[in-house]
């Protein structure tokens, strides 16, 4: 693996983390008024009365679900512009391969995003999360 190889894998990683921290409180939605740690009450911050997030793996689910549907979004977004990319090409066959590739490249996404959210619920199934 080269060094320009290592560097976007480690900041890939890097923006995945900060990505994670940054919108992991949008998930949290406690009831403050059922919390009490002056009284050694320990309450779970991503509880939400019985319909929200009360283990790690349910967080880890909801998130890699929610990652997922964000792929899938951008994926449909690039078969959008490989459809423009191909209308513009004006019979230019170079043009044309390229958005073909970038079709091609978009619909593997959403394939693997399905496949993935299929394997996620499974998942979700056999350890009886929610």
């Amino acid at each position: 693996m080269n060094s320009n190889k290592l560097k976007e894998v480690k900041d890939g990683i890097f923006l995945t983390g900060i990505f994670v921290f940054i919108f992991l409180p949008l998930f949290s939605t406690a009831l403050a008024s059922s919390c009490d740690p002056s009284l050694g009450v320990v309450c779970n911050p991503l509880s939400s009365g019985g319909s929200g997030v009360d283990t790690v793996t349910e967080a880890i689910i909801v998130i890699i679900k929610f990652l997922l549907s964000i792929i899938g979004l951008i994926s449909m977004l690039f078969i959008v512009i490989a459809g423009i990319r191909y209308m513009i090409s004006a019979g230019n066959e170079e043009k044309i391969r390229a958005a073909k590739e970038s079709f091609t490249s978009a619909f593997s996404g959403i394939v693997l995003a399905l496949m993935a959210y299929g394997i996620i619920t499974a998942i979700e199934e056999i350890l009886q999360v929610n």
